[in-house]
């Protein structure tokens, strides 16, 4: 290929929340035929989004830019990274080395990931990186590599990334297509959800001390729900309400029980400052 500019498209159909740089369809050489894809990170600074964006589209003194094909951002919580499209030509990232029989910048794509690289690179940043060369490289998952396994010279990508397991978390985005997951569950589906644990949670208060939940999603954030009225509480909050007398554990558990999200999320919430809390 030329230059690869349904890049972004493919991007977005992956799920992932896409952001195309200023002249990515004609960046990079046209002498591109990428049978593979390598991750790196930028090793740039440790605050902010994107601090080594301008490096990856304009490169370095030492070395012309583009340095890759996408730039995945730092972004605050989980999976809400971004991937920025920087070049749909060969991108000067993978050096010379050479991997499964690959060798020279054209026969790879190259992902940077915004990371410091001092430290392990969190799993659901993994996982969008995972997604985002699935988008780029829908072939035999055995040619995506590290940077380190390209070439002894590099110790990218970060710390924490064992490379075989991110060819597998690569083959599993392949094989779905989607990052995001598809929601297969049918409206019917999700109010038999809502109904089931309502009536579990009413039967277990029955009006007397709230009972004390966290949501699947959340588990860190604790709920005191009387019947189906909630109201958001800390871990520690949630201990010392019991230690109080003041709600209880769910029968025969001494900790709160993760139930379904979905039926957390369809009780009605109620303020700090509300009697039922």
């Amino acid at each position: 290929m030329p230059r690869d500019t349904g890049l972004a498209d493919r991007l977005r159909a992956m799920g992932l929340d896409v952001v195309e740089c200023d002249g990515w369809q004609t960046r990079g050489s046209t002498s591109f035929n990428p049978r593979g894809s390598v991750n790196h990170h930028t090793a740039g600074g440790a605050n902010g989004a994107t601090p080594s964006l301008n490096t990856c589209i304009n490169g370095r003194p030492d070395l012309a830019g583009p340095l890759c094909n996408v730039m995945q951002s730092r972004e605050p919580g989980e999976g809400n990274d971004k991937a920025y499209v920087v070049a749909a030509g060969t991108a000067n990232h993978a050096g010379s080395g050479g991997w499964m029989g690959l060798s020279g910048n054209s026969s790879v794509w190259g992902l940077e990931i915004e990371h410091t690289g001092t430290e392990p690179l969190p799993m659901h940043r993994q996982e969008t990186a995972a997604a985002i060369h699935a988008a780029m490289f829908s072939g035999d998952t055995r040619y995506v590599c590290q940077h380190y396994e390209w070439t002894t010279r590099k110790i990218d990508a970060a710390q924490g990334v064992d490379p075989d397991q991110f060819r597998q978390m690569i083959a599993g985005y392949q094989a779905s297509g989607s990052f995001v997951g598809e929601d297969v569950m049918t409206p019917e589906d999700k109010q038999w959800i809502v109904d089931q644990v309502e009536a579990v949670v009413a039967k277990y208060t029955d009006g007397l001390k709230p009972l004390i939940v966290a949501g699947e999603d959340s588990p860190t954030n604790w709920y005191a729900s009387p019947a189906v009225t909630k109201s958001e509480v800390t871990g520690d909050e949630a201990a010392q309400m019991v230690a109080d007398g003041r709600a209880r554990w769910w029968p025969g558990q001494t900790q709160a029980v993760v139930i379904p999200q979905l039926g957390v999320d369809a009780a009605p919430t109620v303020g700090p400052d509300d009697p039922d809390r």
